[in-house]
């Protein structure tokens, strides 16, 4: 018997508590655990089919998707894929499939902007058998963390954050402590930062009025994500000095000795005279 790796989806534990077939439908993503013993393999199966998945809608960590192209009365399935290719969780969505349907998956607390959500279609058959698969179909989920802030002047400052997709970003301004505008709010009214691509995204230019305030961005890569929120402190200057109004300033006393010891000088030699 031959193995054809490149068919091979994943790896897991043949039986036991870590088995990929202890997950039940909804009941959330497992963390990924490495195999230990005897495996199974869950195997790509031309015969099953995913033809596509549409994210529709987010709240919090939750996302909801519209599948669509599905082999009927199979399992939903999801993994998060780490940036090598490695799953890093898996999950059992629906116990039953239609030929299309909608579907949520909640993603993990620890999901970065290098990971992935793969879902596909299943034919899972327990302890110490094979499960087959259709091919992955990339569920695209807008995220936005890690907002920071760099002001310049009461009316300028510039932003950055991580973004987990590609797409189109927007920004609104409130002031500190108002009440956080809708996502739909910022994009419709607020002002476009462009296209942004996945990863660590800096340097983008906002903005402001004189005062703390709060800025919204939002990413729309095909949905929108829930508003990352920016606190920018009010502008305090960049603490140099105003000429002119320190009455000791290097420039003064310098100035001034200089004079003095000239009058000495000139009084000196016109009194030796």
């Amino acid at each position: 018997m031959q193995l054809n790796l490149s068919s091979v989806l994943f790896a897991s534990d043949a039986s036991g508590a870590s088995a990929k077939s202890s997950a039940t439908a909804g009941g959330g993503l497992k963390p990924a655990q490495a195999t230990s013993g005897a495996l199974k393999f869950t195997m790509l199966d031309t015969s099953l089919a995913l033809g596509g998945v549409t994210a529709n809608s987010r709240s919090g960590n939750t996302v909801s998707f519209s599948y669509s192209g599905a082999t009927a009365g199979k399992i939903l399935s999801a993994v998060v894929l780490g940036s090598g290719g490695a799953v890093k969780y898996y999950g059992k969505l629906l116990a039953s499939t239609a030929a299309s349907g909608t579907a949520s998956v909640t993603l993990p607390g620890d999901f970065l902007a290098t990971d992935t959500v793969q879902i596909f279609v299943e034919e899972a058959n327990g302890d110490n058998q094979t499960d087959f698969a259709s091919a992955y179909k990339q569920l695209t989920v807008p995220v936005l963390t890690s907002g920071s802030v760099n002001r310049t002047s009461d009316t300028a400052a510039t932003i950055g954050f991580t973004a987990y997709f590609e797409g189109t970003a927007y920004y609104a301004v409130v002031d500190s402590g108002a009440t956080a505008p809708s996502k739909e709010l910022v994009k419709s009214g607020g002002t476009s930062l462009g296209i942004v691509t996945a990863g660590a995204v800096s340097g983008k230019a906002v903005t402001l009025t004189a005062g703390a305030k709060d800025i919204y961005v939002v990413l729309d890569a095909g949905i929108l994500s829930e508003p990352l929120k920016i606190a920018a402190a009010a502008f305090t200057g960049g603490g140099g000095e105003t000429p002119g109004k320190k009455i000791f300033s290097t420039r003064y006393d310098s100035n001034f000795w200089n004079w003095l010891m000239f009058i000495f000088l000139f009084g000196f030699i016109w009194m030796w005279f």
